[in-house]
This record gives C-alpha cells, sequence and structure tokens, in this order.
C-alpha cells in the first residue's frame, strides 16, 4: 500500500492533472477524449443531396427531311451516360429531351447538353 502522505511535487501535479500519485485513471476526463456518440439521424430526416439537372437539344440536318418518328436518340443518350457526361439519364437528372429537324446539305446530328440552373 502506497503511503497517503504526498509530496509538495506530487500534490501540484495532481492539482494540474487530476491524477493521484499511483492512480492510472483520472477523476476527470482527458480534453481530447470522445464526445458520447449521438444517435444517427433517421433516413427520412437525412438530407437531400442536391445535384444538376440537364437538358439535351439534339439537331438533326440531312438532304431529305425524315419524319418525326424517324430517328431515335435513344442509343445516343445511352452513350452520354456512359461516357460520363451525365450520371443517369433518369427523370431525377434530366429535365426535358428536345429534338429540331432541319433539312440541309450534308446529313449531322449535333447533340447539346445543357446544365440548368
Amino acid at each position: 500500500m502506497k503511503n497517503d502522505h504526498w509530496t509538495v511535487e506530487e500534490y501540484r501535479a495532481y492539482l494540474c492533472t487530476g491524477i493521484a500519485p499511483g492512480d492510472h485513471h483520472p477523476a476527470i476526463p482527458a480534453a481530447d477524449a470522445k464526445p458520447a456518440r449521438r444517435a444517427e439521424p433517421a433516413a427520412e430526416d437525412a438530407a437531400e443531396k442536391i445535384h444538376p439537372r440537364y437538358r439535351i437539344d439534339i439537331h438533326h440536318r440531312s438532304r431529305r427531311l425524315a419524319d418525326a418518328t424517324g430517328r431515335s436518340h435513344k442509343a445516343a443518350v445511352d452513350g452520354i451516360v456512359r461516357g460520363g457526361i451525365l450520371p443517369d439519364d433518369g427523370p431525377e437528372y434530366l429535365e426535358e429531351i428536345r429534338e429540331t429537324r432541319r433539312q440541309g446539305e450534308r446529313d449531322e446530328t449535333v447533340i447539346e447538353v445543357w446544365e440548368i440552373i
């Protein structure tokens, strides 16, 4: 058993640290101790992730004017998603797809991807 009498140095150390001589458990918690764990917010309370929305404009030009259903943009939009330009082609990311058709001297399709602010 340790002597019940402290030296002046032991007493000063105790006042500074809260640790009694020979005691390895402090009387007060350390300042850098982790705070008590809080309950995680419920899924419905979690903040909704905000992400940008997009619009795609597709401009078809051809020597012969095609009918409105003659061209499909689905493969092009899938390629834009697979290429990483858009995260997904679902309605949460893609607000609108607009198509125009004009007659021109050569066949070409121009696709514009716009971020909506």
